[in-house]
């Protein structure tokens, strides 16, 4: 990546192991990470902290991560997002698509699947 802008990803689930264990995976790919345990905390930070790529958790209390995507939308930041759900179906799938959700992975998330997107989210 010499030469290249470090990529910024949010990563926001309420799950502290899982947090830790998708900055750990990201940063090895030499990813910037930023951790937010709520799409609170993520609509609360300072603007001036700018992300490339959004990877969310559905399920969170208080604000669901289809929440957070529709939050975002409607405040008119389009940034890319990946949803993660350890309870998909056809309903959720759906939604996160019509938020213009990048792609919606299982939990366990496959790494490869993570990265591959990742790319199509930063793809210009």
């Amino acid at each position: 990546m010499s030469g290249e802008k470090t990529r910024t990803i949010f990563v926001v689930d309420d799950d502290a192991v899982v947090r830790d264990s998708m900055t750990a995976l990201l940063q090895s790919r030499q990813y910037s990470v930023v951790e937010f345990d709520s799409g609170r905390a993520l609509l609360n930070r300072d603007k001036a902290l700018a992300g490339d790529c959004l990877v969310v958790d559905v399920h969170m209390p208080e604000m669901t991560g289809l929440d957070l995507l529709k939050t975002l939308r409607d405040q008119g930041d389009l940034l890319p997002a990946i949803v993660l759900t350890g309870r998909n179906d056809a309903a959720i799938t759906a939604q996160a698509r019509e938020l213009g959700a990048v792609a919606v992975l299982d939990k366990p998330v496959r790494f490869q699947a993570l990265f591959d997107a990742i790319d199509k989210a930063l793809a210009p």
